[in-house]
């Protein structure tokens, strides 16, 4: 009887090892896809809070040299927008517009949510006023101003 001593040994993954791979593989996606989604989300949150205190800043730079607050965000602030008053953000995930009283002596600016950033339940719709105060709600109205701002 002949003994093969170079017998080549068969190489590879068997069917079981790749199911079980990607059993694995697919318990991670399930984990690791709503905590990146909602990581973007936040960045997203984060990008209009950043530009509503941009604006109100802007604001009070323009008021003190003209003594009342502004609704001209594209004239005045160079906002990228046909309408005077609001506009989407670069990052296309909120509107920013503005509301004033008829003398114009104060202001509220808004980023509501708009596209994917609509399923952002905490932070729908967020508000800061000339007073410097933050407010935030949900679709439903419920106030959420301690989650979006702080």
């Amino acid at each position: 009887m002949k003994i093969f001593k170079n017998r080549i040994k068969p190489t590879g993954f068997t069917l079981v090892e790749l199911l079980v791979s990607c059993a694995i593989l697919s318990i991670l996606l399930t984990l690791a896809i709503p905590s990146y989604q909602h990581y973007w989300l936040q960045v997203y949150r984060t990008d209009a809070l950043r530009e509503l205190t941009r604006l109100a800043n802007l604001q009070q730079e323009y008021y003190s040299e003209h003594y009342q607050y502004t609704l001209k965000l594209k004239s005045v602030f160079g906002a990228d927008t046909k309408i005077e008053n609001s506009y989407v953000l670069n990052n296309g995930f909120y509107t920013i517009s503005i509301e004033s009283d008829d003398l114009q002596r104060s202001f509220n600016l808004y980023a509501t949510a708009v596209h994917a950033q609509k399923h952002d339940d905490a932070c729908y719709k967020i508000q800061l006023t000339s007073l410097g105060e933050k407010s935030a709600k949900t679709h439903t109205g419920v106030d959420v101003t301690q989650t979006c701002w702080y």
